[in-house]
């Protein structure tokens, strides 16, 4: 399948390098490098959808997002490619002719990169995949009924099978795609509602995160585990009585377990809450968190377990950016807090390593009444590795919304000034 003369474009105007590499006797949270991705003319990335990064394994680093004109309509892939130095390899854009928003990339074993998301709007759940080289390979769509529908997120096996979760006319969709692009299967769950992530185990197996199913009482959140087959090996609702909904937002899978967490309706304001279960799907705990120092709400928007079950999340409560860490039976162990001088401060996402170090990026305000990008570092014994804020100029607006561990170092996504942001901090 070739692609219409307007489905691929290069990029011409591109902002490179912004630092050298760093030194030898680099700090922790020093950047490396920033490459900064312009979009099309006349048009800007979309704050008002999250980045996403993929670390491939020679060190290259693919980072995505949305563009779309200034009043947000006619949305675009935009997908870059950077050497683990920093250097520019290409920067490509998929238009079909429709509204396309990125919701998650991935890469293969030879750098293939796949990018997924949703078309018109919601009404449409698409998956674009390039080579290595940034050519168009194929794309592939599923036309739904208009609603919450689309490609969330992506997982890619060993082998380079291709699974995509998402929602389909208020169900979960699950689908496997060959490397090639053909479709081997897809399975449904009945008024899944929002379907939005799914995680690679290292067994082998799949697991999904469903949230606000119709037919679940009190809106409980659903995890399910999958073989690569498409078999359903179990399935479990979590959550506390009385909620009106929950809604997860990330999910994590270790050998030591599952961890996820998301928010929840309750009463009329909003918890965050942090779950567990083992890989066989017992739960371990469920635990509900409201706004810290007597701030009235709260959400946690991204999720990791190190080796010893310790679960570290990122989010927002009252008006503070924050980062938590709970033990491996559901104990807060841990809370940082950064709230700059006023609302509208979060932790959008977060990555977590065996040893128990955290990293998280997101924004807060800063004295002009201006986002800042923020990214934290913390140790495993939850000491202060960095704290380092991102601004372009003073009257714009930086935020970071995906993080990732490649190269020993932290890769940061997100925009900044119209432009899309890739950023290398030491670690």
């Amino acid at each position: 399948m070739r692609p219409h003369i307007g489905h691929l474009l290069l990029l011409t105007a591109l902002a490179l390098l912004a630092l050298p590499a760093a030194t030898a006797g680099a700090a922790p949270g020093d950047r490396v490098w920033v490459g900064l991705v312009h979009a099309n003319a006349g048009k800007i990335v979309s704050p008002y959808w999250h980045e996403a990064i993929a670390v491939a394994r020679s060190g290259d680093v693919y980072v995505a997002g949305s563009q779309a004109t200034a009043a947000f309509e006619d949305e675009d892939f935009l997908v870059a490619r950077y050497g683990a130095d920093g250097t520019h390899k290409w920067t490509k854009t998929y238009d079909h002719g429709r509204s396309e928003v990125v919701t998650d990339v991935a890469v293969d074993r030879d750098g293939n990169v796949v990018v997924c998301g949703r078309e018109d709007g919601y009404d449409g759940f698409l998956v674009v995949k390039l080579s290595r080289s940034g050519a168009f390979k194929w794309a592939r769509r599923i036309r739904t009924e208009p609603g919450l529908n689309g490609a969330e997120e992506i997982a890619i096996d060993k082998l380079g099978s291709i699974y995509v979760v998402g929602t389909d006319r208020s169900d979960l969709c699950l689908v496997k795609y060959t490397p090639s692009g053909r479709r081997l299967w897809t399975r449904t769950y009945a008024k899944a509602e929002i379907c939005s992530e799914l995680a690679l185990g290292p067994d082998g197996r799949l697991y999904v995160g469903m949230g606000m199913p119709e037919i679940q009482p009190d809106g409980k959140v659903i995890v399910a585990c999958y073989t690569t087959d498409g078999k359903r090996v179990w399935l479990r609702a979590i959550g506390t009585p009385g909620d009106t909904s929950d809604w997860i937002m990330d999910l994590d899978v270790r050998r030591s377990g599952i961890c996820g967490t998301g928010q929840s309706s309750l009463d009329g304001s909003t918890e965050g809450f942090v779950f567990r279960l083992r890989l066989n799907g017992t739960t371990k705990y469920w635990h509900h968190a409201d706004g810290s120092d007597g701030a009235p709400s709260a959400s946690f928007q991204g999720c990791g377990m190190d080796s010893q079950g310790r679960v570290s999340v990122a989010g927002w409560s009252g008006n503070d950016y924050v980062v938590r860490r709970f033990g491996s039976s559901g104990t807060l162990l841990n809370h940082s807090a950064w709230h700059g001088t006023q609302t509208n401060a979060v932790a959008q996402a977060i990555v977590v390593t065996d040893s128990g170090c955290a990293y998280a990026t997101g924004r807060v305000k800063n004295v002009r009444s201006r986002e800042d990008m923020l990214t934290v570092g913390l140790g495993p014994a939850w000491e202060e590795l960095f704290t380092v804020p991102y601004r372009t100029v003073t009257e714009t607006d930086d935020e970071g919304g995906a993080i990732a561990l490649g190269s020993g170092c932290v890769y940061v996504a997100g925009h900044s000034d119209g432009d899309l942001a890739l950023i290398k901090y030491e670690r």
